[in-house]
């Protein structure tokens, strides 16, 4: 869990979308660094959510 810095009341979970190029254990890494300032050098890919009204992802 995340506090997000724009926000007072509430507390996140980390996540977020592939950026271009990027399979989904990259872009986890990506959020984890981003997110939380964590460099993880290991990472095991569970399950990727899709959105039908972002095919792109």
């Amino acid at each position: 869990m995340v506090k997000p810095s724009c926000r007072d009341d509430t507390w996140e979970i980390p996540g977020g979308g592939l950026g271009a190029g990027e399979d989904p254990p990259q872009a986890a890494r990506r959020e984890v660094r981003e997110e939380l300032g964590i460099e993880e050098g290991s990472t095991v890919y569970l399950q990727h959510g899709f959105d039908p009204a972002r095919p792109e992802n």
